[in-house]
């Protein structure tokens, strides 16, 4: 019988054989009882991470998948008591078996928060478990055993969401570039588990600063990186982040710079960095912003050209692989001076795939623009938490998420992902998988010239009450093959239907092939410029060879 539960440990089989069962609790193997030896051997056959606090020490056992969540407690928490195993999470732990042990019932918490030493310090850990009693033949309790997952990484990303739709409501209300600093520090760090101290250092202003005191300087040039991590415990905070605002000069030249001292119980990871980028994304649209808003208090005419600017500061530079060209433009209705909600969006997701989003918020004011910047950082944050989400899923998150935010409008938008099999890879070929919600086709231009408008039944518009679940469709996309996205003031016409605007749109995509993607947008433009009736937002990708 132990060499069968030998066995059945699989990877862990050698930590079982090297302790000392005779000098624990539990005594040696061969004198287990019955109802121990088949719970653990049921524990070390299962895929999911299971623990097992046997006798009244509650001595530790588990399977191979709980490993990770160990850390470097394995391999000696394996035959320790509990207590001793995890003693900084002991008064989180210990009422939970007490209640099991006392004969009320199992337990089941759901992102329960227990304080874990895995990795050399105190760090931030979350899990959905249950601890269920384990009886003898007799009906006397043997021992306990628990199944759960970690929930950290999720719990942490949509703890960081809301705090970035928090605070992008709460910065859109600032009217002064005076009173952004101080409010964006007072947003994060009482909004934010992450930061225990932020400042902002704003050119020719006071340094807005919360919680403790952090470095006047960085050891190291910050150069033209857009995040540098130092690493140390100053004054009770973790690491210290360093990270330029674009919107002005280079930190080094007295430029802008947001400086974030982390919670000692985080380490600065992918999806911490991508936290703190976001942080600095959404000032950096303050200030711009504001920037431009001060300008347009102080000219009464050209408002038009501000409300472009405006937006276009909202809007980055689409980034891509090398062998996927991508171009955009942005430009705002002719008979407007107002900021819209209209965007475009292309990006690399950790996973290598290319990104690409169009969307439109209802309406031409800053809350729509506000909306938009919103909804277009929440997408890309949500997208880099699950690299591997598709269009749809994607969609349907930042659907709940905005309308949970209270964000009070709708919006269509389409959510499409390049991506490429091995196999597709030695053809050059690639596969577009895209979701529509609410929005104008986006059309794909081949090779040979053909234009194709990618139809199909629309998913439903983001802001809907209670709508269903959205689903994805795919196209093969051959070497050359362009796709084309855009928002609606490219294609309706006054007094026109959208059949007829598409049309056009399909005559003017004739002989694109032959076009650069800068190119293409320019044409396309110039058919409805300078007389647009609405905001238009446009992306064009050209999928080129491969090596």
């Amino acid at each position: 019988m132990v060499d069968h539960l030998l066995r059945a440990a699989g990877g862990l089989g050698h930590a079982y054989r090297s302790v000392p069962w005779g000098s624990t609790p539990l005594g040696p193997m061969a004198s287990w009882s019955p109802t121990l030896r088949s719970t653990l051997e049921l524990a070390l056959t299962t895929r999911v991470p299971v623990v097992l606090h046997w006798g009244p020490e509650h001595v530790v056992l588990y399977n191979e998948a709980n490993v990770p969540l160990l850390g470097d407690k394995h391999p000696a928490a394996l035959g320790a008591p509990a207590k001793d195993v995890f003693p900084e999470a002991w008064d989180v732990i210990a009422p939970m078996l007490e209640r099991v042990g006392a004969g009320q019932g199992s337990t089941f918490v759901e992102d329960h928060a227990v304080p874990l030493v895995r990795r050399g310090f105190l760090e931030e850990c979350h899990f959905t478990s249950s601890l269920s009693p384990v009886r003898g033949p007799d009906g006397r309790l043997e021992g306990i055993v628990g199944i759960g997952l970690e929930t950290t990484s999720q719990v942490l990303s949509r703890r960081r969401l809301e705090m970035i739709g928090d605070l992008g409501r709460a910065l859109v209300a600032v009217e002064e570039v005076a009173e952004l600093g101080p409010r964006f520090v007072d947003e994060v760090v009482s909004g934010s588990d992450d930061v225990q101290a932020v400042e902002v250092r704003l050119p020719g202003r006071p340094v807005a600063r919360r919680g403790r005191p952090l470095p006047e300087a960085p050891r190291e040039p910050i150069g033209d990186r857009d995040l540098l991590v130092e690493d140390g415990v100053t004054g009770g905070v973790g690491h210290v982040v360093w990270l330029p605002l674009r919107s002005t000069a280079r930190a080094e030249e007295g430029g802008a710079v947001l400086v974030v001292g982390l919670n000692p119980r985080l380490r600065p990871d992918r999806s911490l960095r991508l936290f703190l980028r976001l942080l600095a994304s959404t000032l950096d649209a303050g200030l711009a912003r504001l920037s431009l808003l001060a300008a347009e208090r102080q000219r009464a005419s050209g408002r038009h050209e501000l409300s472009t600017a405006l937006q276009r500061a909202l809007l980055t530079q689409p980034m891509s692989p090398d062998d996927l060209e991508v171009a955009v433009r942005y430009e705002p209705a002719a008979d407007l001076a107002q900021v819209g909600g209209d965007w475009h969006d292309a990006f690399v997701l950790p996973s290598g795939a290319l990104a690409l989003t169009v969307g439109d918020v209802a309406g031409h004011d800053r809350e729509a623009a506000a909306a938009m910047a919103q909804a277009r950082n929440l997408l890309r944050g949500i997208w880099f938490g699950d690299a591997e989400a598709p269009p749809s899923a994607v969609l349907d998150r930042l659907d709940l998420t905005i309308q949970s935010l209270g964000v009070a409008t709708t919006t269509t938008a389409v959510a499409a992902r390049v991506e490429q099999t091995p196999e597709q890879r030695e053809r050059s070929e690639r596969t577009l998988r895209w979701c529509n919600a609410g929005h104008p086709p986006p059309v794909v231009v081949e090779p040979d010239g053909e234009v194709r408008l990618l139809a199909g039944e629309p998913q439903p518009l983001l802001g809907l009450l209670a709508a269903p679940a959205r689903s994805d469709r795919t196209t093969t996309l051959r070497p050359g093959s362009t796709v084309v996205l855009y928002t609606d003031g490219l294609v309706e016409r006054r007094g026109a239907l959208l059949d007829e605007g598409l049309e056009w749109l399909r005559s003017r995509l004739a002989g694109a092939e032959r076009l650069t993607p800068d190119a293409i947008c320019d044409r396309l433009l110039a058919g409805v410029l300078p007389r647009a009736g609405d905001d238009i937002a446009l992306l064009v990708m050209r999928a080129g060879p491969q090596d």
